[in-house]
């Protein structure tokens, strides 16, 4: 028994040192053809570190994000950058779009003193699915400016159900 519970918290102390919590899971995929193989249409993930279009691009390390919800223990970062599955290989070609709403709350500086609330709307995000299995031309957004966000919550609206969210991450 106890070489199980070594063993069990060895493995643990292996696994990447992204944070997981219910809605996201456990299991990072690592290569573009993971991403793609592993999840339907529609998948969100998590690309941990990144706070940037420019670090999202440049990394191969997904952690998927579950379909609604509160996201939990997510990493203490100074953003965070979101990526979709676009592959489909009975739709490649296809056009879509995504359109993404954010609302923080906390105390938030602006330039005339602090607010409790924003809300922003992103702009449209146009995109084709793709039939190639490593692509790395998938949809992404990321999010900055978090100084005294609490609560940030983000609204996916697509032009395909599969491809719509709704999360809120409390900091």
């Amino acid at each position: 028994m106890i070489r199980w519970v070594a063993a069990i918290a060895m493995v643990a102390c292996l696994v990447p040192q992204v944070v997981f919590a219910a809605s996201l899971a456990s299991e990072v995929k690592t290569s573009f053809r993971d991403m793609h193989r592993d999840t339907d249409f529609g998948a969100w993930f998590l690309i941990p570190g990144a706070f940037r279009s420019a670090d999202a691009r440049n990394t191969k390390k997904f952690g998927e994000v579950g379909d609604t919800g509160e996201i939990e223990g997510m990493p203490d970062q100074r953003g965070f950058c979101f990526a979709m599955n676009n592959f489909d290989p009975d739709r490649g070609g296809a056009q879509e779009s995504l359109t993404i709403t954010l609302i923080k709350t906390g105390k938030l500086p602006t330039d005339t003193g602090f607010v409790d609330r924003t809300e922003e709307a992103m702009p449209t995000i146009p995109f084709l699915v793709t039939a190639d299995m490593v692509s790395k031309n998938f949809p992404l957004f990321c999010i900055s400016a978090l100084t005294g966000v609490e609560t940030l919550e983000i609204s996916i609206a697509g032009s395909s159900q599969a491809t719509e969210r709704s999360w809120s991450i409390r900091r």
